[in-house]
């Protein structure tokens, strides 16, 4: 291998290593660049070539660890609990609470999308999460399908944003629950005498 006889200074603690162990294995690589020249020849006749083309057991096992490290990534965020990014932000993301809404009232959005989840919630009872459709949960909600594609892609979704919507609600009762427990104790102990 020939490299260039310039190098930066301020580099060279960290390329040093790098370029003695690469000079050291030249020439020693595994592959054969006569099968590889081979091999680029045969996919330019093929009707149909590789959109990705590994050459070699090395090249083979770094590519399959970097794609196992993106599958494992994405398999560990796939269970987020949030509907989709709609509008650059979730409409159920934490830390947004509907009753603290800039305006009085309510968006014909909002009412359009609690109808779907409505829908959704009360659908399955009636023909099962399989059979139910997309077509089934617009008619309840009484919109159109195009409408219900504006706030969802697809039944999963709507059904995820249903969860995640049932999930806070359910952590909102818990709290409101919490706070009232907290309340009457505190009336209990001034009526029993023992604070004032």
């Amino acid at each position: 291998m020939t490299r260039a006889a310039q190098s930066i200074d301020d580099y060279d603690e960290l390329f040093t290593p790098i370029r003695e162990a690469r000079q050291k294995a030249s020439g020693d690589q595994l592959g054969n660049p006569a099968k590889a020249g081979d091999a680029v020849v045969h996919i330019t006749s093929v009707e149909q070539p590789p959109a990705h083309l590994v050459l070699g057991s090395d090249a083979l096992r770094l590519v399959t660890a970097a794609r196992t490290a993106v599958d494992e990534d994405i398999r560990a965020w796939a269970p987020l609990p949030y509907d989709r990014l709609r509008r650059g932000r979730s409409a159920l993301m934490p830390g947004r609470h509907p009753a603290r809404s800039r305006r009085a009232t309510e968006r014909k959005g909002d009412v359009r999308e609690r109808a779907i989840l409505d829908t959704c919630e009360a659908l399955p009872a009636y023909k099962g999460y399989d059979a139910m459709t997309v077509g089934d949960i617009a008619q309840g909600a009484g919109i159109t399908r195009g409408a219900l594609y504006f706030c969802f892609g697809s039944k999963q979704e709507a059904v995820t944003a249903l969860v995640a919507r049932t999930v806070h609600a359910s952590q909102n009762s818990r709290a409101e629950l919490q706070e009232a427990s907290s309340t009457c104790e505190h009336f209990w102990l001034i009526s029993a005498g023992l604070i004032t």
